[in-house]
């Protein structure tokens, strides 16, 4: 037996994504991470507001 079965460790799968994400959320939040590296919030309400223009943008 290996290490994990001796310690009664039960391994767990990680997917690459989430499962409960539709793929349209990737779709989205992809760009509007890329669109952001470079910003810097002073505020979260300030990052809120950039979002939601990204998101009404986006709708277009």
């Amino acid at each position: 037996a290996d290490n994990h079965t001796e310690l009664f460790w039960e391994a767990l799968e990680h997917p690459e994504y989430k499962p409960d994400l539709k793929w349209s959320g990737f779709y989205i939040f992809g760009p509007h991470r890329n669109s952001f590296q470079e910003e810097c919030f002073r505020s979260d309400d300030e990052e809120k507001e950039a979002t939601q223009d990204f998101l009404k943008h986006e709708s277009q």
